[in-house]
């Protein structure tokens, strides 16, 4: 059942096209991911998985990030654009100018 539920997270496939040599169900499969999620199973194995391998050294967690974030970027910053963000005008085609727009007289 384990190996069906994995099999469907890891490819993204339909639970119906689920591989046929599995015993349980793609229903069953199902049913029991819906009930691991409920009862915190899978952050229990992960939690388990982490302090076995930080016990028999595999893991450092002080040479670890939990995210990407703090990896510099190689091509540095991308350029801002001189339109800011709000310009303050509701139509979706609007550009901001700091000179300001007059309309010409024609009064003599």
């Amino acid at each position: 059942m384990v190996n069906g539920i994995l099999s469907v997270l890891h490819t993204g496939c339909r639970w119906e096209d689920m591989p046929h040599d599995s015993l349980a169900s793609p229903k069953t499969c199902n049913r029991r991911l819906l009930e691991y999620q409920r009862r915190r199973v899978w952050q229990r194995l992960v939690a388990d998985l982490m302090r076995e391998a930080e016990r028999r050294g595999l893991l450092n967690r002080k040479t670890c990030y939990p995210d990407a974030s703090v990896v510099k970027s190689k091509k540095g910053r991308t350029p801002r654009s001189g339109t800011p963000e709000n310009t303050g005008l509701k139509g979706s085609n609007a550009l901001w100018s700091a000179t300001p727009m007059a309309i010409p007289s024609t009064s003599p």
